[in-house]
């Protein structure tokens, strides 16, 4: 009736609108009425059959099949189906009350023959108005909306079957993430204890490390200062190294000479005159200047050596040259013309000889010399100021051996004085060591220290 209603007042394209609307509805209705939920339906309702589908007895003339199955979707496109249905079911709620809202009035005028009568004028004119190709559209129109309400049906049985499916995977998976969150946060909450109780635990050590780092530095600063001052100490090990290095090149050398060497020669010489034709005996005839013996002395007096001063001082006037030869020596050798007996040329040595064993050695000297007793100018030979052997012979070349014991421990002091030969128009004096007198006896040692020393 409503429908025949809606033809006769409406126009017929809004009315085929409206036509798909109700057919819509009247699907989505009956779909509500017949789907049930298993979990709706009390216990002694409930009948499975062989295929696994649920039938349920329902008042008279209804029931439900419900086909149980499981399907495999994650949670979220579940929940991604379920909102689309909820949306479907809202249009459809929606297109319901439109539906209402359309069809209350009309259900409210007149009386019923009144309705009757005008459905019947309505039936005419449709029949006389409408075109059957516009039918035939009509009809097809109506199977969509048919298919339309089964798949809404099908979508509504799906989702009163798995609604409880989906609530409870839902709730278990909250439940399953809740309990694993629980067990990483109380996880966490150990390892945050562990790290706790590991940085109390690890606070003394931390500190015992700060301090051993501070005083590694500290002792690092001492080592490098102590490796710098040794630096600096090799340094000056290296440079003392190089001074002897040098001092032993130069000991080495030292030992070559007398100075390092005591058995190489070395000892005083001096030649002298004692009077001038112009003015006299030299130097107003002083002792100072010759040994502590007047000039007049050594020409005219004899003069010997062991007359000589003790002193160094006046020997040092004196004895001012230093001889260094071999085992021979040529020390003094000189011709002149002489114009009077006073003036006499004479040539002198003064040795120092070290004896370093506690007994008394012999030495042997051979030599040449000059003398004159006939204007008393002698020839003589100390030992540590006493006479070991003098001539006044007249000895224009003479040669003379000699041998004088030295003293155990300690250095003796040897002077020999030659004069001048007689005259024969000119005059000589010499002196000199031959045979390697010179090289002295084990034991004894050549001494140069008259520079030095206070007392002979």
């Amino acid at each position: 009736v409503f429908i025949f209603l809606l033809i006769a007042f409406l126009p017929l394209k809004k009315m085929m609108k409206w036509l798909f609307v109700v057919a819509a509805a009247i699907a989505v209705a009956q779909a509500a009425d017949t789907i049930v939920h298993e979990d709706d339906v009390p216990t002694s309702a409930k009948m499975t059959t062989a295929d696994g589908n649920v039938v349920f007895d329902m008042p008279p003339g209804k029931s439900v099949t419900v086909n149980r199955y499981q399907r495999a979707l994650d949670a979220d496109a579940l929940e991604a189906d379920i909102s689309g249905i909820e949306s479907e079911v809202v249009a459809t709620d929606e297109v319901l009350s439109s539906v209402a809202a359309l069809i209350g009035p009309l259900a409210t005028k007149g009386p019923v023959n009144t309705i009757e009568n005008q459905v019947d004028a309505l039936n005419l004119a449709v029949n006389e108005r409408v075109r059957s190709d516009e039918l035939e559209g009509l009809s097809s129109l109506v199977g969509v909306i048919a298919s339309t309400a089964n798949a809404a049906q099908s979508i509504g049985e799906d989702a009163n079957m798995n609604f409880p499916s989906i609530r409870s995977t839902i709730a278990e998976t909250n439940s399953l993430a809740t309990v694993a969150f629980t067990k990483r946060l109380d996880q966490v909450n150990v390892l945050n204890e562990i790290g706790s109780q590991f940085n109390v635990q690890l606070a003394p050590g931390t500190s015992t490390l700060r301090a051993l780092a501070s005083d590694m530095d500290v002792a690092a600063d001492v080592a490098v200062s102590q490796v710098n001052s040794l630096t600096q100490k090799v340094s000056m090990a290296e440079e003392n190294v190089a001074k002897l290095e040098s001092i032993s090149n130069f000991v080495e050398h030292f030992s070559q000479t007398h100075f390092g060497n005591g058995h190489l020669p070395v000892f005083r010489f001096t030649e002298f005159s004692t009077y001038a034709q112009c003015c006299g005996w030299y130097w107003g005839n002083r002792v100072e200047f010759y040994g502590g013996v007047n000039p007049s002395s050594w020409s005219n007096g004899n003069g010997r050596a062991d007359q000589m001063s003790a002193d160094p001082a006046i020997l040092r006037n004196l004895f001012n040259k230093a001889v260094h030869c071999g085992y021979n020596c040529a020390v003094h050798n000189e011709e002149w013309y002489s114009y009077s007996s006073d003036n006499g040329r004479h040539g002198a040595v003064l040795m120092r000889v070290k004896n370093n064993n506690e007994m008394a050695i012999d030495w042997k000297l051979e030599f040449f010399y000059s003398s004159y007793g006939g204007w008393s100018e002698a020839a003589s030979l100390s030992l540590n100021g006493q006479n070991v052997w003098s001539t006044t012979a007249n000895c224009g070349r003479c040669i003379r051996q000699q041998t004088i014991t030295i003293p155990p421990s300690k250095t003796s002091t040897i002077i020999l004085v030659v004069g001048s030969s007689p005259q024969s128009g000119t005059r000589t004096s010499h002196l000199a060591f031959y045979n390697d007198c010179l090289d002295l006896p084990d034991g004894l040692e050549w001494v140069d220290d008259l520079d030095v020393i206070e007392e002979l």
